[in-house]
C-alpha cells in the first residue's frame, strides 16, 4: 500500500483514538487525576489527548485545504504540517514578545543598602497574610527605641501601583507598647508581650514604610482562563521613608503562554477541572523557586537574622 493512501487512514484513526480521549476528558473531568494515581502515565496520556486531538484536527483541515491547491498528497501534508508548527510556536512566542514588554514596564530600580537600616518613628509594615497581627517581625520593630507604633496591613496580593507611588493601602491596626513599666522590657519578657501591646486604629501617615510580599498589576488582571494575556506579579522587599527608597530588592515575573500553543485539564480542583492554557513563569524565576527569599533579605536589612 502506498503511504499517501495509508496517512489518511492513520490520520483517521488517530482522531478517532484522541477525539474519544479527549470526550472522556470532558466528560468525567476528574479523570485525569484518577488515571495519575495508576503509576502517573495513564494521566499523563489522558491529559494530553486534547492537545493531540486539537493538532490532529488542524492537521487534518489545513491538510484538506491545501489538497486543493497541491496535487501532490506528500507535498501537502508537509505544508500543512509547517502551517500548523508555525502557528503552534509562532503565535505563543508573538504572545511572549508582549510578556515580555510589559515585564520590562513593571521593573522598578532595586537599592541595597550599605549596611542595616534603623527604624524610627511610625512605621507601616506590609507583611503579606499576617492577617493584621502584630507578628514576629512586627514585634521585633516595635521593641526598638526609636519606633513609636507599627501600623499592620493586610490586603493579600496588593495592587503595584501601591509600590510605584510609594503609599500603602487597605486596613491597617496599630500597634504600640503600653507604658506600663513591666512593659519596658518588651522583648526580653515574651510572656508578657501579648497584654503589652496597645491597638489602635491606623491614622495613615508615617515615617516609613517596611514591606514584603507579592503585587499584582491589577489594571491588566483578567478572569478569563481563555486569554492571551497572563498574570503579572511582583514579589518584593522594601524600606522606604516618604521621600526615598532605602533599601529595594524586586522580582517581576508574568504568566507567558507556553510554547508550543496547549491547553490542559490542570485548572481548578480534582472535581471542577477545566482546560486552560498551558503557561510558564518569565522573569525573576529565582523568586517562583524561592518564595522567601525578599522576607530573608528584609530581614538582613534589619540585622533581623
Amino acid at each position: 500500500m502506498h503511504i499517501a493512501d495509508l496517512l489518511p487512514r492513520t490520520l483517521a484513526s488517530f482522531l478517532l483514538v484522541t477525539g474519544a480521549g479527549c470526550l472522556l476528558v470532558f466528560a468525567v473531568p476528574g479523570i485525569v487525576a484518577i488515571g495519575s494515581l495508576f503509576f502517573i502515565i495513564p494521566g499523563l496520556v489522558l491529559l494530553a489527548m486534547p492537545v493531540a486531538f486539537g493538532y490532529g484536527a488542524a492537521f487534518a483541515l489545513v491538510r484538506y485545504c491545501v489538497q486543493a491547491r497541491v496535487s501532490d498528497l506528500r507535498a501537502a501534508g508537509a505544508v500543512a504540517a509547517a502551517l500548523v508548527a508555525l502557528a503552534g510556536f509562532g503565535l505563543p512566542g508573538l504572545a511572549r514578545i508582549e510578556a515580555l514588554h510589559r515585564l520590562d514596564a513593571a521593573r522598578v530600580a532595586d537599592v541595597t543598602p550599605a549596611g542595616p537600616i534603623a527604624l524610627k518613628g511610625d512605621l507601616a509594615l506590609q507583611d503579606q497574610f499576617s492577617h493584621g497581627d502584630c507578628e514576629t517581625r512586627c514585634r521585633a520593630i516595635l521593641g526598638r527605641p526609636a519606633v513609636t507604633s507599627v501600623t499592620v496591613y493586610d490586603d493579600g496580593f496588593g495592587d503595584f501601583a501601591e509600590v510605584r507611588q510609594g503609599r500603602v493601602t487597605g486596613k491597617g491596626t496599630t500597634y504600640r507598647i503600653s507604658a506600663r513599666p513591666e512593659c519596658h522590657s518588651f522583648l526580653a519578657q515574651p510572656e508578657v508581650a501579648e497584654s503589652c501591646l496597645s491597638v489602635g486604629e491606623a491614622t495613615g501617615d508615617f515615617d516609613m514604610i517596611v514591606r514584603h510580599g507579592e503585587w499584582r498589576d491589577e489594571a491588566a488582571q483578567t478572569s478569563d482562563r481563555w486569554s492571551i494575556r497572563g498574570e503579572l506579579s511582583v514579589r518584593l522587599a522594601e524600606i522606604r521613608t516618604k521621600d526615598a527608597v532605602l533599601a529595594r530588592a524586586s522580582y517581576p515575573t508574568v504568566s507567558a503562554l507556553a510554547i508550543p500553543l496547549a491547553a490542559f485539564q490542570t485548572c481548578g480542583g480534582v472535581y471542577d477541572a477545566h482546560m486552560c492554557w498551558s503557561r510558564s513563569r518569565v522573569g525573576s524565576i529565582a523568586s517562583v523557586r524561592d518564595p522567601d527569599l525578599p522576607s530573608r533579605q528584609l530581614s538582613g536589612w534589619l540585622n533581623m537574622r
